[in-house]
């Protein structure tokens, strides 16, 4: 339950601006996205006695002022973008504006319990910038492949083909140089050592679930479920039966667990090869199945983290 006597914020968030509101108060207060700006708002903050902060998740445009307040002593909730939609709908809201959303960001995060989530790390944000590099070099890898099927042969196609073989030496050169980073953290170096020696999950899945889930040892499998985009959503109601879907969540994450759930679920993970092998007996389709593997594959991950203890094969019946 929330503290009555909590004064929240909200902030909505853009590249160039800042629209804040404090909850329970009339007005709105827009400032640049710059320090001049999160000063301005950590002021008016302070002398209004606010303590607690939300703010929505915004490709990276909150960092700087997450920091600034976070630093001058404020405790700061950064909110996922469905967080703050199903809010919204909860409330019947329809209408939109950054400072309506500013006013809905301050009751949401003032409904939130003090532990509902985990303030943002900032030792994450550099690590997550790095993760996103080598994550668009691979898909330059694929676009160049792409446009090598379509090239005859000749010196078009031979530079095409060092464009990749270049990208993908830059991209075994930065997974080594991002390892080295998380490592330089205790803590970090310890979740990494634990999920790489699940089946199937490599180096380059293993930091993306220790990157893109800094989470991980507090939420529980739902949660993760749900926070990578990998929790099923029934469509039901009366006598009409619905497709079942994921969506949402973090994508990058979600692709990341899927690429290791293809092969873990055909060669590498027996407990996941006898998980796909039932459900598409069962008669589900192959993309369900791989989809169930790879949520498997991340409650794997967060059972090892949040126990400590390194991962056991288990005997797997047929």
């Amino acid at each position: 339950m929330a503290n009555s006597s909590i004064i929240s914020a909200g902030i909505d968030t853009s590249k160039n601006k800042l629209d804040a509101a404090i909850h329970g108060r009339d007005g709105t207060t827009c400032v640049s996205n710059d320090e001049a700006g999160w000063k301005t708002l950590a002021d008016r903050f302070l002398a209004a006695g606010v303590t607690r902060i939300g703010i929505e998740a915004t490709g990276g445009y909150e960092r700087g002022v997450t920091r600034y307040l976070q630093n001058a002593g404020f405790t700061v909730r950064l909110l996922q973008p469905l967080q703050v939609k199903a809010f919204a709908q909860a409330r019947l809201r329809r209408a939109k504006s950054d400072q309506l959303d500013a006013q809905l960001i301050a009751a949401c995060v003032h409904l939130m319990g003090e532990h509902d989530q985990m303030p943002p790390d900032p030792r994450f944000d550099a690590l997550a910038d790095h993760l996103t590099f080598i994550e668009q070099g691979e898909e330059d890898i694929v676009r160049v492949k792409t446009r090598i099927e379509h090239t005859p042969a000749g010196r078009l196609r031979r530079a095409l083909e060092a464009d990749v073989k270049r990208l993908a030496t830059r991209r075994g050169k930065e997974i080594e140089r991002l390892i080295a980073a998380l490592c330089a953290h205790a803590d970090l170096a310890r979740r990494f050592e634990l999920v790489l020696g699940i089946p199937s999950i490599g180096e380059r899945t293993a930091l993306s679930i220790i990157i893109r889930l800094p989470e991980i040892e507090l939420v529980n499998r739902e949660q993760a479920a749900a926070l990578a985009g990998l929790a099923p959503f029934v469509h039901k109601s009366g006598q009409f039966e619905g497709q079942t879907h994921i969506g949402g969540g973090r994508a990058r994450l979600r692709r990341s667990l899927y690429i290791a759930a293809l092969s873990g679920a055909h060669r590498w993970n027996p407990q996941l090869m006898a998980l796909y092998r039932r459900m598409t007996a069962a008669g589900k389709s192959p993309k369900s199945a791989l989809v169930a593997c790879a949520r498997k594959l991340l409650i794997f991950a967060i059972t090892v983290v949040q126990r400590g203890t390194p991962w056991q094969d288990r005997p797997v019946a047929g």
